[in-house]
């Protein structure tokens, strides 16, 4: 699978920035991360560690769950590697900021799971597609 630096430049910063602003007004305090390579971010909040993975949608463009177009919100199944330390999975549009999030608990179940050919990638590729309504909204 190609990785695109550029896409991952543009946005990679932008999105956990939105992220840590939002556990920010939520009373999370950040913690360091000591490994750039695994879980985006870490917070506390109230003396409980919070681990969150972070994505940016340009694909899609929302402000709640009533305007997402597709019924169920679709998630990397490579990031299940993670899924032993529960996180949770934050997807932001590029757009209007808005974010929606679920638990690695909700998220990577057997009947979520579906195989598609990405055609930018040119390979078979592994999503977990939850029902809205397992997700929060937050715009």
């Amino acid at each position: 699978m190609k990785f695109d630096w550029e896409q991952y430049n543009k946005w990679d910063a932008w999105g956990k920035d939105i992220i840590i602003d939002w556990l920010s007004s939520q009373g999370h305090t950040m913690v360091h991360n000591p490994d750039k390579y695994g879980i985006d971010l870490y917070s506390d909040y109230e003396g409980k560690l919070y681990l969150w993975e972070v994505e940016v949608s340009t694909r899609h463009v929302w402000t709640c769950k009533d305007n997402y177009e597709p019924e169920a919100v679709s998630f990397l199944g490579r990031k299940k590697k993670w899924a032993e330390w529960p996180f949770y999975y934050c997807i932001v549009c590029s757009e209007t900021e808005s974010i929606v999030l679920c638990s690695s608990s909700v998220i990577y179940k057997p009947e979520y799971k579906q195989e598609r050919y990405v055609v930018s990638r040119d390979c078979v590729d592994v999503f977990y597609h939850v029902p809205k309504e397992l997700c929060r909204w937050v715009s």
